[in-house]
């Protein structure tokens, strides 16, 4: 019997891995080749899922908001993916050691609309499989309800590089590892012809 698998991909949570890991040369990612190169035997591919947060404008890093865009405008054109953005609210924290108040800003939605979609398309039954690709911890609660009431389905942790989470590996169905080798094979042409034959071309940095 052929299992329908939907992925759940936390994309700065696997962006943040790759890059920590030093494989900048794996971030011109195609999403929709590297759900296929998990997949395993008699499993079918029914949609990919991709939670993310527009960048904001790096002073030190002019061309970090047009790196994303051009990334992003790539994944809109693949064949099953939905992308979903969350957004970044401005906080303040103060600094133990100066006493002073420092800004920041931290990104907000992403661990909801993961959690909220994994739900909602399991009630719907819209899978058999779920393969979650992030290291986040927040998403626990989520990975082991799926666990709890739906019998019949799994929910499998696909961990970015240097993501990893016990506590979430401890209620998945099971779970795996980057593999370097995968995310070289999943790479986008370069450069990457839209429907509308514009050419996008992988960033200089990304090599």
């Amino acid at each position: 019997m052929t299992q329908r698998v939907i992925v759940y991909i936390d994309a700065l949570n696997l962006y943040h891995g790759l890059r920590d890991i030093g494989w900048r040369h794996c971030l011109w990612l195609d999403i929709y080749q590297l759900s296929l190169n998990i997949l395993g035997k008699n499993q079918r591919l029914e949609k990919i899922h991709y939670f993310t947060t527009e960048v904001l404008y790096d002073p030190q890093d002019k061309y970090k908001l047009k790196r994303h865009r051009t990334y992003l405008k790539a994944l809109r054109e693949l064949n099953k993916v939905y992308i979903h953005c969350g957004y970044y609210q401005k906080k303040e924290r103060m600094h133990h050691e100066c006493g002073k108040n420092h800004k920041f800003v931290e990104e907000k939605m992403t661990d909801v609309n993961i959690a909220t979609n994994l739900l909602c398309d399991a009630h719907d039954d819209l899978f058999d499989v779920a393969i979650i690709i992030s290291g986040d911890s927040d998403l626990v609660s989520a990975v082991e309800a799926i666990s709890n009431r739906f019998q019949n389905k799994e929910a499998v942790v696909y961990f970015p590089p240097r993501r990893s989470s016990p506590r979430l590996a401890s209620v998945a169905s099971r779970c795996s590892y980057s593999d370097e080798r995968v995310f070289q094979r999943s790479q986008l042409p370069n450069p990457f012809i839209t429907s509308h034959n514009q050419k996008l071309w992988r960033p200089s940095t990304w090599q």
